[in-house]
């Protein structure tokens, strides 16, 4: 089953207010190098393409359940997260640090691999998600604290 993201809109607005940002900038700077240097150019855009990466890891963010892993695809960037390796899930919440929503799940696969997911439809992603991995340890917050 594929599962998109939730979208608030605060971290919306902070996302889309860099792109535009992004934007202005890069177009604002192809404008003011018309008889500038190359590195002028260049700098205008690298900015651009950053603009544009956001914007392709906005619009194409998904996570599919697959028969031995799960599959993670956040614009060009692509995870297989084998079931067998994930050993704990638990919510936590994002601050800025997210382009779609305050809170997220933090999927734990070893020591040094950790994935944030952001589910709209969290329950039945973790209810699935327990389903194909019954090693996983899944954290409840409850007022600030871990049980």
């Amino acid at each position: 089953m594929k599962f998109v993201p939730k979208r608030e809109l605060r971290p919306a607005c902070l996302t889309w207010s860099a792109i535009s940002f992004l934007v202005l900038a890069g177009v604002t700077e192809l404008i003011d190098s018309a008889g500038s240097g190359p590195i002028q150019i260049a700098v205008a855009i690298v900015i651009l393409l950053t603009a544009g990466l956001l914007i392709w890891i906005w619009a194409v963010t998904f996570y599919v359940f697959e028969d031995e892993h799960l599959f993670y695809r956040a614009g060009p960037i692509v995870r297989r997260i084998p079931y067998r390796k994930l050993t704990r899930a638990r919510r936590k919440r994002s601050g800025l640090s997210s382009l779609f929503s305050a809170h997220h799940i933090e999927l734990n696969a070893g020591a040094y691999d950790s994935y944030q997911v952001a589910p709209l439809l969290e329950a039945k992603f973790m209810e699935e998600l327990c389903e194909r991995c019954p090693q996983l340890i899944v954290e409840q917050v409850a007022a600030n604290k871990v049980s």
